[in-house]
């Protein structure tokens, strides 16, 4: 009797983890670890940082770009009010998590030394 509970509960975990698409950090309403950069298209400061995280992706660094004209559902789902905007999340020795977020025009040097560290 009590094997087979534990074997229903274990076949209804594996079909609970199966059936239920995975949700990813951006639809819960959060960002993954890493870095992150919010653009627009018409933002005339966002078109000179976009030459600047052209460069770093260049050089090997991983940043992923939010443009809100092509998803505008995104900004709103993490309450994103002004372009440019950088946001890089690490997890520090302790294991605790450091969110940076950087507004405006960001120069190449300054972004470098937060990038490797």
């Amino acid at each position: 009797m009590y094997r087979k509970t534990i074997l229903s509960l274990i076949v209804l975990s594996i079909i609970w983890l199966i059936a239920i698409p995975a949700m990813t950090a951006e639809s819960q309403g959060a960002l993954p670890v890493g870095n992150h950069y919010f653009m627009s298209d018409r933002c005339r400061p966002c078109q000179q940082q976009s030459v600047i995280i052209k460069k770093l992706q260049k050089q090997g660094f991983s940043i992923q770009i939010y443009n809100y004209n092509k998803d505008p559902k995104i900004f709103k789902k993490l309450r994103i009010k002004g372009v440019p905007l950088i946001i890089i999340i690490k997890i520090n020795n302790k294991g605790e998590q450091i969110i940076l977020k950087l507004k405006g025009v960001q120069p190449l040097r300054k972004l470098l030394k937060l990038l490797v560290k």
